[in-house]
């Protein structure tokens, strides 16, 4: 079976294709263009990894992109029944909640990891809303970049 690259895919995003870009260079080295969608939807726009595409890994991680294009890597976790929903414990961290539907995966919201109290609160009202996925992203260094991201994914 062919995978075909998202980021490369003419209109796949609902635009045209992304101009040609040239690599440039950083410290001295040539690196390659960030790959990004060349139309961001209205919402999140949102891809699998194709490097994980049919790996055991693939269905566990996925991309997000907020209004600065910026891709943003999540873990997946589904909703469970139990205490925590399926959220792991986590102290700092952005989640996306999203469904999965015969439309496809959509977000229905985005908050920040932190107090306890705010936590169970955002976990009620997504699943009141529909949502079957935890997305998790784990990477952002500070509060100052969790706030930036979470401003990015309009959370």
């Amino acid at each position: 079976m062919r995978t075909i690259d998202p980021f490369f895919a003419p209109g796949l995003w609902g635009g045209a294709p992304m101009p040609p870009q040239s690599p440039t260079m950083t410290a001295g080295r040539l690196s390659s263009p960030q790959r990004r969608p060349a139309v961001i939807a209205p919402l999140l726009a949102h891809a699998p990894l194709a490097s994980l595409t049919g790996s055991v890994l693939g269905p566990r991680f996925h991309a997000w992109y907020g209004r600065s294009r910026r891709r943003t890597i999540c873990s997946v976790y589904l909703v469970r029944d139990d205490e925590a929903k399926g959220l792991p414990d986590f102290a700092d961290g952005i989640v996306i909640a999203a469904r999965r539907d015969a439309a496809g995966l959509r977000a229905l919201a985005v908050f920040a990891l932190g107090d306890s109290e705010d936590r169970r609160a955002w976990v009620e009202e997504a699943i009141s809303a529909g949502a079957m996925e935890w997305h998790v992203h784990l990477l952002a260094e500070d509060d100052k970049e969790r706030r930036a991201l979470l401003q990015d994914l309009g959370g």
